[in-house]
């Protein structure tokens, strides 16, 4: 997309303005009444029936197209508006407008457990046919059981996953370290990362979990006996790392979960220390850590 924007010799925030101008008229056009999101994400009322909304939207002639759904789902998703999201995949399917795939049914799945709890997403992965089954389903379910602390369910879905062969990606992995995290299990944190790195599975940020990023809001975070033996599984944990870069990005954020910016930034200093060369990974974890232990200062 950026190589089609205009050359010029301008200053920079000449450049910039100009770059927002087009960003903006290439994903809204250049009347603002002619997007979708706007109208959905002014809906305050959680109790206002999207679907009507939409249906308005249909009968003044205007289009909804595949890739403007996906962007106002993801839009929506991002400003913490689950249950408009929701309703609007929901009303794209009643319509018919286009064949959902597995990725569509994940996304819906994961705001259904976010909106609609636990009971509800299980219903709704028992009607997904067997082809809807596959890695990008199973995830959101196990992110779901995480999410409500069921510790046996979890592990019983996570081997369910291996079995089938429906671990692929970092994402399960984050969880089920998510789910060690909550239960106070830090200590085998470790062998989910030994397990990942013999799967051949290429670790991302342990911080983009989901079920991580709901940890950090847990009220019990704040138990002071809690917080004493979470940072005590930690320093156990951090005397195996030895040069492990990913092993300190993981033992980072976790820090930052618990709030603790000083073992962050003494964590850092010892990562650069021990591990000599940063990679872009490296400095994503401790600037992503930093902002959020600021933002929750704020």
């Amino acid at each position: 997309m950026f190589s089609i924007l205009p050359r010029s010799n301008s200053n920079p925030n000449s450049l910039i303005r100009k770059g927002v101008a087009f960003i903006s008229t290439y994903y809204l056009g250049k009347n603002p009444k002619n997007d979708l999101f706007p109208r959905l994400s002014s809906i305050r009322d959680l109790n206002t029936n999207v679907g009507q909304v939409l249906d308005q939207w249909v009968e003044e002639g205007k289009r909804v197209r595949e890739q403007e759904v996906q962007r106002i789902v993801r839009e929506l998703r991002s400003r913490k508006l689950f249950s408009h999201a929701l309703q609007v995949l929901e009303w794209t399917k009643i319509k018919g407008l286009f064949p959902f795939s597995s990725g569509d049914c994940a996304v819906q799945l994961n705001l259904i457990g976010v909106v609609r709890r636990l009971n509800a997403a299980e219903a709704y992965f028992d009607n997904l046919s067997d082809e809807e089954k596959d890695e990008k389903t199973y995830d959101p379910l196990l992110s779901c059981y995480v999410r409500e602390g069921l510790i046996d369910k979890s592990i019983s879905h996570w081997e369910k996953m291996k079995n089938i062969g429906c671990v692929s990606s970092p994402l399960p992995y984050n969880n089920i370290m998510c789910l060690y995290a909550q239960s106070g299990q830090l200590e085998k944190v470790p062998d989910v990362l030994s397990e990942m790195k013999k799967d051949g599975i290429h670790p991302n940020n342990f911080r983009e979990s989901p079920c991580m990023n709901s940890y950090g809001e847990r009220s019990d975070t704040n138990s002071t006996e809690k917080m004493e033996k979470a940072l005590i599984a930690l320093r156990k944990l951090e005397k195996k790392l030895d040069k492990d870069a990913l092993g300190y990005n993981h033992l980072i954020s976790l820090y930052g979960h618990l709030g603790n910016k000083v073992e962050v930034l003494r964590l850092w200093g010892v990562h650069k220390a021990v591990c000599k060369k940063q990679l872009n990974r490296d400095y994503i974890t401790i600037l992503g850590t930093l902002v959020k232990l600021g933002l929750r200062q704020c």
